[in-house]
């Protein structure tokens, strides 16, 4: 039973309303729309173009290494001016100091002696020690498991002074031996004891190398590899990384604001991460498409239909920047807001909304069942059959602000297939359609709540 019904016939009734209610949204606001020869063409000829300039060479990743943040937050300052949101206590820019690792140049791994590809064959994080060794021993230790009186996969071996390479992905058999505590087949914990046993780095092998964490520290270099380009035969590796640490960036958050009807003075947040991974010294850098450029435009196209189409909320359209460092602009934003969080009324979070076929998730959904039960009503009325909800998480910028006392939700699609924290994140790749179903999920969830 949701909160619009106490029997049947409410439940009948309250259908046949939502139902009508939607139909009519549809004839106004452009959410809904089941074609693209209907007016949501220009939104998604507009977020195209978002798209397209936010993951150009000239912005570079949107990271820390150029001016790539800086250059993304001036469109996206520019973009809430020409859709007329205002100003937030006299400005659009919240800035805020950061302090990032950087690559130098692109680090290089050569594999016997061939040199294979930074983006394609490996990746290496920039939050890894830096360095540069020589024909190392490569030492093969299968997934890297040593668990007393089980498994020792380096039985009879020595890491020290080598580079060991570990298989990210656990056997089934011990995977599911429950007497195997959880922590023994972490990823991190198998890292962990390679380095511990001596070794001068570790490759890590994967089905598609992903460009980590900012802030995840390692001594010693810690490369993914793709699968296919280390064969079984190879005995040597050199790598070189060169890297400069702490250092100290200036960065800005992005705020606009569209007011309501009148009829309250509460307030909508919506936000979302425009920054990205950056560059590794001139000649690559992460796109980001999807994460987070899909986000962004999803954020404009919706500030254009609601400046179109007040709600009675005021909207505040945030922004964020140093979201892949480590949540630092929503942290910054939840402890320095320019509008009383008291007055918001739920946060919706944008955060790769163009890639996903399958369903649609609510992080947040648990904490909030009523506001969950309406985009189930909305979820289902757009034929999003699967809707699925899980307990808040620091897995994006809502965590910081939901944890001041603010209701809202995480949503994204899923499963989602584009190349994650990868250089071939790119515009091209998206999925046009599963933005749409997201645009009309939100828009009209948005404009329902009570």
């Amino acid at each position: 039973m949701n909160r619009y019904c106490t029997n049947s016939f409410l439940e009948l009734f309250s259908l046949v309303c939502l139902t009508l209610f939607l139909f009519l949204l549809v004839g106004t606001s452009g959410w809904g729309q089941p074609s693209e020869s209907l007016p949501l063409d220009s939104t998604l000829h507009s977020a195209r173009l978002d798209v397209n300039y936010l993951t150009s060479p000239e912005l570079a990743g949107r990271g820390y290494t150029q001016a790539g943040h800086i250059q993304a937050a001036d469109y996206i300052s520019k973009r809430f001016q020409e859709l007329g949101l205002r100003e937030v206590a006299g400005k659009h820019f919240q800035p805020f100091t950061v302090t990032v690792d950087t690559f130098t140049r692109p680090p290089t791994l050569t594999i016997d002696s061939v040199r294979i590809e930074f983006g394609k064959d490996f990746i290496l994080n920039p939050g890894n020690a830096g360095g540069e060794k020589k024909k190392l021993a490569i030492l093969r230790v299968g997934s890297g498991l040593r668990i007393d009186g089980k498994i020792d996969d380096y039985k009879g071996v020595s890491a020290k002074g080598k580079l060991v390479v570990i298989e990210s992905t656990i056997p089934d058999s011990i995977s599911a031996d429950t007497t195997i505590p959880r922590d023994f087949l972490d990823r991190d914990f198998r890292i962990a004891y390679a380095l511990r046993a001596g070794a001068e780095g570790v490759a890590l092998l994967v089905d598609r190398p992903t460009y980590g964490n900012f802030f995840e520290q390692w001594p010693k270099p810690l490369f993914e590899i793709n699968r296919s380009s280390l064969s079984s035969t190879v005995e040597r590796a050199s790598y070189s990384v060169q890297r400069q640490g702490n250092v100290q960036v200036t960065t800005q958050n992005v705020l606009g604001i569209l007011p309501g009807t009148g009829e309250t003075d509460s307030i909508i947040i919506i936000c979302g991460h425009y920054d990205h991974l950056g560059s590794v010294g001139d000649s690559i850098f992460f796109p980001g498409a999807n994460d987070n450029a899909s986000g962004i435009a999803m954020m404009l196209a919706l500030a254009k239909a609601f400046a179109e189409n007040p709600i009675k909320y005021q909207i505040l359209f945030v922004a964020l920047s140093g979201e892949e460092i480590g949540l630092r602009g929503s942290k910054f934003f939840a402890e320095n807001s320019p509008v009383d969080l008291k007055r918001v009324r739920f946060l919706i979070n944008l955060d790769m909304v163009a890639s996903g076929i399958d369903g649609v998730m609510a992080v947040g959904g648990v904490e909030y069942p009523e506001e969950f039960s309406l985009l189930r009503e909305v979820a289902d009325s757009l034929g999003i059959n699967d809707l699925r909800k899980r307990a808040n998480a620091p897995n994006s910028d809502h965590w910081f602000i939901l944890k001041e006392g603010v209701r809202g939700f995480y949503i994204y699609p899923f499963v989602g297939h584009q190349p994650y924290h990868h250089i071939n994140d790119l515009p091209e790749t998206l999925q046009w359609e599963t933005f749409r179903k997201m645009y009309n999920l939100i828009g009209t969830f948005v404009r329902m709540l009570k």
